[in-house]
């Protein structure tokens, strides 16, 4: 089954390069003016590429049983560092479209306030880059496996519980977990 997924991955990861560049180049060429729309709409599409680029590096694969979440990258990169690494990203979605949609209600209701772009750009970036930051932050610091963890999660590990995804004791500290308590 890996080898069918990478087939997809590979698949997915080039559309959503030549989508998302398509989209850049048709949102600076279009003559209808859509004015500094553009820009949000390139920063998204640029951050879509980014999140693709780092699913395609770390693989990661999410895994719950009970009451347990592992995760471990397959890619490339697939140490805690990278897994954490692409949590951040994914994380950074939600203040673009929030920011999306704030400026779509600034340019109907006060496009006036549209003069002051630049600033509601630089708060887009920092936005991103501190939920980024956040999501990164989290998952590096406590998604750690310990004792306890490795504890519950040892008939996962050791083959007495079968998943669809082969687990050894060897490979358990190579996942990022957590238990929901």
């Amino acid at each position: 089954i890996q080898e069918i997924t990478f087939v997809s991955q590979m698949v997915i990861t080039i559309l959503a390069y030549l989508l998302n560049l398509l989209l850049i180049f048709i949102v600076h060429t279009s003559k209808r003016e859509i004015g500094t729309y553009r820009i949000l709409i390139t920063f998204f599409a640029l951050s879509d590429i980014y999140y693709n680029t780092m699913h395609f590096i770390v693989y990661p694969i999410p895994e719950m049983y009970g009451n347990a979440f592992m995760m471990r990258g397959h890619g490339i990169f697939p140490e805690l560092l990278g897994v954490a690494a692409y949590t951040g990203v994914y994380g950074h979605a939600f203040p673009i479209l929030i920011f999306h949609f704030l400026y779509r209600l600034i340019a109907v209701k006060y496009p006036r306030f549209l003069q002051f772009f630049h600033i509601f750009f630089i708060a887009l970036v920092i936005s991103t880059l501190a939920n980024n930051s956040l999501w990164f932050s989290i998952f590096y610091w406590f998604f750690h496996p310990d004792d306890e963890i490795l504890h519950v999660l040892t008939p996962i590990y050791n083959g007495s519980i079968t998943l669809p995804v082969i687990h050894t004791m060897d490979t358990a500290e190579k996942h990022s977990q957590a238990l929901y308590w």
